[in-house]
């Protein structure tokens, strides 16, 4: 198999575009095109159909994508380390995270380590990520989810207690603490499913038997964090992301331990990548 044919493959399944394929490749879109053609030929098969003015992966150029992405992403490996004979000058490293706090500290220590390797951040919830970490569509990640695929592996860097956040003008803003058993029939704000601290909460609610009344759901802390600020109703929040608004306030939760922890996370057989490491060394 030619590989210059897979190379131009991959570039244009990867990026699903002939112009920037031809871009990454230093190459021109009709030479593009051809290496697609030449390697169709050359198989008798169909990798792409033309739709419009462009071109779309048939469902065997799908399959084909999932075997070129580790078989690339091995070759940047290789580069990676090469690289990183030379004390990681250069490179690119792709980290996830689930929430801005858990993340910042290990970039501070990578980008002050590493100052010549870029580094660009994705956020999402743990189980997006876990599922990019597999695509190779990022290399390492902060999760505050222990990694449930066999193909992930996690190491716990820090564990946070999770407060109940009420709104200054809340009736309980002067208390120091609420037990979970008087949340029952209150209203409260929440996380989406997958978030860890909605889990690690709900537990804890279910273990003394108390049913509070969710109004809103929300796909991100910050909404969450507005949502109380705004008097829409309380919510557990990881005590760290409770921030220094001065509209929310913190107060302890009694009657159950209630924590999260914090874990960074990489795919098994990419442990050995010199960037990932020295993020793992940053994040320990």
């Amino acid at each position: 198999m030619s590989y210059t044919r897979l190379r131009a493959f991959h570039a244009f399944a990867e990026h699903g575009s002939v112009t920037v394929a031809a871009e990454k490749l230093h190459l021109t879109q009709p030479a593009v095109t051809h290496q697609i053609r030449a390697l169709e030929a050359h198989h008798g098969v169909e990798l792409c159909h033309r739709k419009g003015r462009g071109l779309v992966l048939s469902e065997l150029g799908h399959q084909l994508l999932e075997i070129t992405r580790p078989f690339f992403d091995l070759e940047r490996q290789a580069d990676e380390l090469l690289a990183g004979a030379a004390g990681l000058r250069g490179g690119h490293l792709r980290v996830g995270a689930d929430g801005p706090f858990h993340v910042m500290r290990p970039l501070r220590k990578f980008v002050s380590a590493h100052p010549e390797v870029r580094v660009s951040v994705t956020m999402g919830n743990s189980q997006v990520l876990q599922q990019r970490l597999v695509d190779f569509e990022v290399d390492v990640a902060a999760l505050a989810t222990l990694p449930s695929h066999p193909q992930l592996v996690g190491k716990e860097i820090g564990r946070h207690r999770v407060a109940l956040a009420v709104a200054r003008s809340h009736p309980w803003a002067g208390r120091s603490s609420v037990h979970l058993m008087e949340l029952e029939g209150r209203t409260m704000v929440a996380r989406e499913p997958g978030s860890a601290t909605r889990r690690a909460f709900r537990e804890a609610l279910a273990a003394v038997g108390a049913e509070p009344r969710f109004v809103l759901e929300f796909g991100s802390r910050e909404a969450v964090r507005e949502a109380v600020a705004e008097g829409l109703g309380m919510a557990a929040i990881s005590e760290p992301e409770v921030g220094k608004d001065p509209r929310v306030l913190a107060k302890d939760l009694d009657g159950a331990q209630v924590v999260t922890h914090e874990y960074v996370v990489c795919r098994s057989d990419r442990q050995g990548v010199q960037t990932i490491r020295a993020f793992i060394e940053a994040a320990a």
